[in-house]
């Protein structure tokens, strides 16, 4: 029971009593002045508690942990406002947490896959700032985290934080610039390369640092100031390989002595370019040099280069398919895989066979960072747009997003390692992540779907009590566009859910719909149908049973049987009044045809007008009139407009009527 002043309070029904909770070790009054406004139990049986006006607090009963979560202007990922209402866990997991000012806010809380580690300013043990550029894991526990500004050591067992930085007055404080690669040899030194401040050693059990810098002046120290690689040399212990901004340079660290190895334009055995990123020695001792302008292996015996490059007009498969090589990774079976800007290229040293991987083939984004390898063989990937597993074998990647705990979408190139214990650590503009690989497993949530709306012809059909509808609809077909919507509730990552549909009898497999959660129909025949639906969560578990529906879909009028029936028998009718009366008008000429000469001459009519009389009196139309007197039809139609003219009559019918009215009265 959460009380005002009075911290937090459990009841123990054996003994009748309270046990009164205020804070942990470390914050002993924590909960003592502001008032518990709300409590929720998480997946992971943490308890959530709400203040007033002092935050969010969650509290692990087993382990102690207890994480103070408070709004900071600095971070869009913290709480947004203090002041909490009400928290509440659904039935996947979120949490959802209620504020005064700031309306709700979602945390995915245990549902995460990958612990995410950032600067906290409430926590004085997080790391120190947020853009992570290195980092290393060494055997006695000590995690060495390099940022754009400085460097962290974080005692694994302890928690504890040990910060570096670079004091302007002091000579054997850290180089200015950020860490972008660590290593720690066998002896303890923890070497750093920071970008533009030179190479950094620090000397054991103490917070001193020996520096090496480049002298443009003296070959036989460091070639550029600015560090992007660090790597040992597998064969002699005193070796480490230094790429830099201009070139890679070998360092002894028994003498102190540096061996450049340059770029001549002059010398295709050089090094194919000078700004070296990556560094990596196989399983026969090669060691292979990844620069912004190509791959290359160096004989050490020689000291010469073969470069791999991709030249304007060369053929897929003879190279990478980018010059920029960001890293390089030698898997299990001695396949190197390489990070380019251009995706993932996979090289067989042994046939020199060249294969490539880029977002038309499922990586997320096309600049690679960083690549570790899983005791299964799998390899995890960063890149520019989150990370990725990737299966060799199948060539299929899974992505893992923001939803899944990932630090953001842009990694860090270079920044990652994994530890002795399996441990994979990977860097970002936002902190770090780091999980064992075999424990990242989908989640099982099977989501539950609803029907949200019924569209027809684009327009909202109100139907039933949504999100629940009848077991069948009758809809007309004469509206040709039906559409059915409706959701997945699942609301760790709602863009991801995905969905699929069949409509019997016309569909016999499922159609995907990915993340559109509307079925559209037109142009039906009519007749009865049966719609399903199902959906997923983000993880692509399937909620197999999903929605259905039947659908009688009933003609319009025009289309049924008894329609049709009553149009043959109207127009049937109708044929039947038309030969009728047509056979009558037939008669009618020929009677008054006999008869029409006595009266003909009387009214009138010119020469040809009276021929053109006698026709029609004969049933001739105005085509055959046209045929029999080789006249043209506008002088046929002439003609006859006078004749109405002169026997004031409109029609053909009223013609034939007067003449035989009048041949009647003559007769």
């Amino acid at each position: 029971m959460g009380t005002r002043g009075g911290g937090l309070n459990q009841f123990v029904p054996e003994r009748e009593e309270f046990i009164r909770f205020t804070g942990d070790e470390a914050h002993p009054r924590d909960l003592i002045s502001p008032a518990i406004t709300a409590i929720a139990e998480d997946g992971s049986g943490r308890l959530w508690i709400g203040t007033s006006w002092n935050g969010l607090r969650i509290w692990d009963r087993k382990s102690g942990e207890y994480i103070i979560a408070k709004h900071d202007p600095q971070d869009a990922d913290s709480i947004a406002d203090d002041n909490i209402t009400s928290i509440l866990k659904d039935a996947s997991g979120v949490m959802w947490v209620g504020t005064t000012r700031e309306g709700i806010n979602k945390c995915l809380a245990d549902l995460v896959k990958f612990p995410h580690f950032k600067h906290d300013q409430y926590d004085p043990l997080s790391i120190s700032r947020n853009e992570v550029r290195s980092l290393w894991k060494s055997d006695s526990g000590k995690l060495w985290v390099g940022l754009d500004e400085g460097l962290d050591e974080i005692d694994e067992r302890t928690g504890l934080v040990r910060r570096f930085r670079h004091d302007p007055d002091g000579g054997d404080s850290l180089s200015p610039g950020a860490v972008s690669a660590l290593f720690q040899d066998s002896e303890g030194r923890v070497w750093a390369g920071t970008d533009g401040g030179g190479l950094d050693c620090l000397i054991p059990r103490t917070s001193r640092f020996d520096h090496y810098l480049c002298d443009p002046g003296n070959p036989a120290t460091l070639s550029n100031n600015r560090i992007h690689a660090i790597r040992p040399d597998g064969i002699y212990p005193d070796i480490l390989w230094i790429g830099t901004h201009q070139g890679l340079s070998r360092l002894n660290t028994r003498t102190r002595r540096f061996t450049r190895y340059l770029f001549e334009a002059s010398d295709p055995t050089s090094l194919s370019g000078n700004i070296v990123q990556a560094i990596f020695e196989d399983h026969s001792g090669s060691l292979w040099v990844g620069t912004r302008s190509g791959l290359n292996r160096l004989d050490r015996s020689s000291g010469k280069f073969e470069r791999y490059v991709v030249q304007v007009g060369s053929p897929p498969g003879t190279g990478p398919n980018d010059n920029i090589i960001n890293f390089v990774h030698e898997d299990g079976a001695g396949i190197l895989w390489l990070g380019t800007d251009s995706g993932l290229n996979r090289f067989d040293p042994r046939s020199n066979k060249w294969d490539y991987y880029g977002t038309n083939e499922g990586l997320p984004g096309a600049v690679v960072c960083g690549i570790l390898e899983e005791e299964s063989g799998l390899l995890w990937i960063s890149t520019n747009r989150g990370l990725t597993r990737f299966s060799p074998g199948s060539g299929t990647f899974a992505a893992f997003g923001l939803h899944d705990g990932v630090q953001g979408d842009q990694f860090n190139i270079g920044a990652c390692f994994r530890s002795a214990d399996g441990r994979m650590f990977f860097g970002g503009v936002n902190g770090f992540n780091v999980f064992r690989p075999e424990g990242v497993r989908e989640n099982p949530f099977i989501p539950p779907l609803v029907w949200t709306t019924l569209y027809r012809n684009g327009q909202e059909v109100k139907v039933g009590n949504l999100p629940s509808l009848p077991r069948s609809l009758k809809l007309l077909s004469r509206f040709d566009v039906y559409s059915f919507e409706f959701a997945s509730l699942c609301y760790i990552m709602p863009s991801l859910n995905q969905f699929a549909y069949r409509l019997e009898p016309r569909d016999r497999e499922w159609i995907s719909l990915g993340s559109a959660n509307r079925a559209t129909f037109s142009r039906l025949k009519p007749g009865d149908y049966r719609l399903l639906v199902k959906g997923s969560n983000p993880d692509g578990v399937w909620n197999e049973n999903g929605l259905e529906i039947g659908i009688q879909l009933v003609p319009p009028f025009w289309r049924t049987t008894w329609f049709a029936i009553v149009v043959l028998l109207f127009v049937g009718t109708g044929i039947a009044i038309v030969v009728r009366m047509w056979m009558r008008l037939r008669s009618a000429f020929i009677v008054v045809g006999e008869r029409a000469d006595s009266v003909i001459g009387s009214y009138g009519l010119t020469a040809r007008e009276q021929e053109i009389l006698r026709l029609i009196l004969k049933g001739a139309r105005n085509k055959e009139i046209e045929k029999k007197l080789f006249i043209s039809a506008s002088t046929v139609r002439n003609h006859v407009y006078n004749i109405y003219q002169k026997l004031d009559v409109r029609t053909r019918l009223e013609l034939i009527n007067l003449i035989a009215k009048d041949a009647q009265k003559k007769g």
